[in-house]
C-alpha cells in the first residue's frame, strides 16, 4: 500500500478523483481514510492531520496494520528564505523538526530527538522518480528543499529566533520551507524503515500576507502535484523503486 497524507481535504481531492475501487475506512475510530487502487497498487488517502506528533502516531499505526511501501505528504508550505515564489513546488530533500529540544544538552543538537538523526534524508531513488514525473507531467518549477516542521505558524523572523542565526535556519539558508507534519512523517518512516517524501506547493512567504489570488494559484498547483505523484506511483509499481 502507498499512503498519501494531507493536512486538509483540499490536499487530496485530486487523488480522490483518480483512484479506482474506492471504499471508506475509519482509522483508530476517528480518522476517515479512503482506500482505492492506482496501477493495481493499493493506495490510502488520509487528511485532517495538522501536527507532526499526530502524523507520526497515525502513520506508525497504519504501517503496523497495513503493508505500506511508501508515504507521500502533500499540501502547501511556507517559504522561509524568500527564494521561492507562490506556486513553486517544494520537494523534500531533507526534513527536520523545528520546535523540539530547543536547548542543546547531553549530546543532543538543537531540534534533535535523542537517539534519532537530526536530519532525516529522503531516499534518493524516490526523490529522483518524483522529480522525473514532475518534469514529464507538469510545466511547474520545482526545487529540492529543506522541510522544517513545527506545530506553530511562524509569522516573522523574530518568532524563529530559537532556530535562526543570521540568515541560517537550523544551518540552512536556501530553499527552506515550513510545514506542520513532514517531520512526523520522517520520524515514522525512519522508525519503521519505510521510504517517505513530501511534495508541497509554496502557499505563502514568511512575513508576507497571502491574497485570494495566491490561494487560487495553490489550488491549481494541487493538480500538478497530483499528476506527478500518480505518475511516480506508476513508475514505482513498474520498476520496484521501493522495497517489496
Amino acid at each position: 500500500m502507498i499512503l498519501i497524507l494531507g493536512s486538509n481535504h483540499d490536499d487530496i481531492v485530486y487523488f480522490e478523483s483518480v483512484i479506482k475501487n474506492k471504499k471508506s475506512e475509519t482509522i483508530l475510530g476517528k480518522y476517515n481514510a479512503t482506500i482505492g487502487t492506482l496501477f493495481n497498487q493499493s493506495v490510502m488517502l488520509l487528511c485532517d492531520i495538522h501536527t507532526h506528533a499526530l502524523t507520526a502516531s497515525l502513520i506508525t499505526h497504519i504501517i503496523n496494520k497495513y503493508f505500506v511501501l511508501l508515504v507521500f505528504c502533500v499540501g502547501n508550505c511556507q517559504c522561509a528564505t524568500n527564494d521561492l515564489l507562490i506556486g513553486d513546488i517544494a520537494i523534500s530533500k531533507r526534513i527536520l523538526f523545528g520546535d523540539i529540544n530547543l536547548i542543546e544538552a547531553g549530546g543532543v543538537e538543537l531540534c534533535q530527538i535523542p537517539s534519532m538523526p537530526k536530519v532525516f534524508e529522503v531516499q534518493q531513488d524516490v526523490l529522483l522518480t518524483l522529480e522525473s514525473s514532475l518534469s514529464s507531467r507538469t510545466y511547474s518549477k520545482f526545487y529540492e528543499t529543506t522541510f522544517i516542521s513545527a506545530d506553530v505558524i511562524f509569522k516573522n523572523k523574530e518568532e524563529m529566533r530559537y532556530i535562526r542565526e543570521d540568515d541560517y535556519i537550523l544551518g540552512y539558508n536556501q530553499h527552506v520551507v515550513f510545514d506542520n507534519n513532514s517531520a512526523g512523517l520522517a520520524l515514522a518512516g525512519n522508525l519503521c524503515d519505510i521510504p517517505f517524501i513530501s511534495i508541497k506547493v509554496v502557499g505563502n512567504i514568511l512575513g508576507k500576507k497571502s491574497t485570494t489570488d495566491d490561494y487560487l494559484v495553490v489550488l491549481k498547483q494541487y493538480a500538478s502535484i497530483g499528476r506527478a505523484v500518480v505518475s511516480a506511483i506508476g513508475e514505482i509499481s513498474r520498476n520496484d523503486v521501493v522495497r517489496e
